[in-house]
C-alpha cells in the first residue's frame, strides 16, 4: 500500500510541477480515452470497446450565419473515433492491450485541419493479489497530417506586405502558390509519438481513483515552411532565393495530467469528479474541473443518468449530461464561453459535444468433460 501512495504522490507532483498550456481539447475528455492517455488502452472490463465523439466549437454561430461561403469562416468541428481491446494475459493478473485512435478537425473557410491515425498499446501491471491497484504504461504512435486549402484563401488588402506579394487581394491563392509552391505543399505529414502512465486503485468499497500523465509529440515532429523573413534583414523580392528558403518548425511537447474519482454516495447516488490539465510551451495552461452527479435506476442493468457542471478556468462553463445502460455509455455537453472570444461572429459563443462508447463482452463457454455414470450393483 505504501508503494501505491508513493506512486500517487509522484504523479501529482509531476503533473502540477511540470505543466505550464494546451493542444486540442475535448470537454468530454473521459469519453476519448486513447486520445487522452495511451495508458487507458484496454483499461476496462470487457473484450472490445468502440466509441466516438463529435464537437462543434461554434455551435451557437452556425444557424445564424448566411448561406454563402463566408459562413465557413466560423466553422470549427472535430471528430474522434477509437477501438481497443485486451489481447494477452500475463502472470495471471497482468494484461497487454492494443487499440487504434482517429482524430480529425476542420477550421475556418480555408479548411485548416489536422487528422491523425495512431496505434496504441499498454501494459497493465497488477500491484496486489486482488488486482485492486493497477499501474499502466502506454505508448502510441502514428501519422499526423496538417494542411489547408490554398485555393480558398482570400488575402486581406489592408495588409501592405501581403498585397505587395498579391496585388489582387481576391486572388490569395496566387500568393500562397508562391509561398508553398503547389497546393500539395500546403499539406504536411509527420510521425508523432506519445506515451503515458496511469494508476488505478480501489481505495475502499465505495471509491475508485484514476490518475495519469500523458506526453504527446515526444519526438518534436516538425513541419517545413517557406521562410518569408529569412535571417537578418528582410530579403528583397529580387533575390532569386526569396520564398525558396525553408526551415523546421517543431511541434512542442504536450503535457496532459488527468484524474477521476468514482464515488458511490449511497445505494442510488454517485459522483464522479475529475480534472484535466494540459500544457505546452508558448500557450496558456488549460485547467478543467468537472463534478458530475448521478442517480442509479437499475443496478443490475447498470442503468444510470448523470448531470453536472464543469469549468475550464478563464474560458468556459461546461454543462454535462450522461446516460449509461448496461455496457453502453452516452454523453453530451455544452460549453458557454466566458472569455472575450464570445464576440466572434457577433453572436454568443458555445461548443457542443456528443459522444458514446460500447463495450462488447465475449465469454468463452466452459468445456465440460462428459461424465459417465456407472451405477453400482
Amino acid at each position: 500500500m505504501k508503494l501505491n501512495y508513493t506512486l500517487l504522490t509522484f504523479l501529482l507532483i509531476f503533473c502540477v510541477g511540470t505543466l505550464s498550456a494546451q493542444d486540442r481539447h475535448f470537454t468530454l475528455y473521459n469519453m476519448t480515452p486513447l486520445a487522452l492517455n495511451p495508458a487507458l488502452t484496454g483499461a476496462y472490463e470487457g473484450s472490445i470497446r468502440i466509441g466516438g465523439l463529435f464537437r462543434d466549437q461554434n455551435f451557437a454561430f452556425n444557424p445564424m450565419l448566411p448561406s454563402d461561403r463566408a459562413s465557413d469562416e466560423n466553422i470549427y468541428v472535430s471528430s474522434a473515433f477509437f477501438a481497443d481491446a485486451p489481447i494477452l494475459t500475463v502472470r495471471k493478473r497482468d494484461w497487454i492491450s492494443a487499440g487504434i485512435s482517429f482524430y480529425d478537425d476542420t477550421a475556418g473557410s480555408i479548411g485548416l485541419g489536422t487528422n491523425f491515425m495512431q496505434i496504441c498499446g499498454a501494459y497493465h501491471l497488477s500491484m496486489n493479489k486482488k488486482g485492486t491497484s493497477v499501474f499502466t504504461l502506454g505508448l502510441k504512435g502514428g501519422t499526423t497530417v496538417r494542411g489547408f486549402q490554398p485555393d480558398q484563401v482570400i488575402v486581406n488588402n489592408q495588409l501592405d506586405e501581403i498585397t505587395t506579394l498579391a496585388p489582387d487581394p481576391q486572388q490569395g491563392q496566387g500568393f500562397f502558390a508562391r509561398l508553398f509552391g503547389s497546393p500539395a505543399e500546403a499539406t504536411r505529414n509527420y510521425f508523432d509519438l506519445g506515451a503515458g502512465i496511469m494508476l488505478r486503485s480501489q481505495l475502499n468499497k465505495t471509491t475508485k481513483l484514476e490518475i495519469g500523465l500523458a506526453l504527446d509529440h515526444i519526438n518534436s515532429p516538425g513541419r517545413r515552411r517557406r521562410n518569408l523573413g529569412g535571417t537578418g534583414s528582410a530579403p528583397s523580392m529580387n533575390d532569386p532565393n526569396y520564398l525558396s528558403q525553408s526551415r523546421n518548425f517543431p511541434i512542442n511537447m504536450l503535457f496532459t495530467g488527468h484524474g477521476r474519482f468514482d464515488m458511490l454516495l449511497s445505494d442510488q447516488l454517485f459522483m464522479t469528479p475529475s480534472f484535466l490539465i494540459q500544457a505546452t510551451k508558448g500557450t496558456p495552461m488549460e485547467t478543467v474541473i468537472q463534478v458530475p452527479v448521478g442517480f442509479i435506476f437499475n443496478e443490475e442493468n447498470n442503468q444510470r443518468v448523470s448531470f453536472g457542471l464543469g469549468y475550464r478556468i478563464g474560458d468556459a462553463v461546461e454543462f454535462l449530461l450522461g446516460y449509461d445502460h448496461k455496457d453502453l455509455r452516452v454523453a453530451a455537453s455544452f460549453d458557454l464561453t466566458t472569455n472575450s472570444t464570445q464576440t466572434l461572429g457577433n453572436n454568443g459563443a458555445g461548443a457542443f459535444e456528443v459522444a458514446a462508447y460500447y463495450i462488447i463482452k465475449i465469454y468463452k463457454e466452459p468445456k465440460i468433460d462428459p461424465v459417465i455414470i456407472c451405477p453400482r450393483f
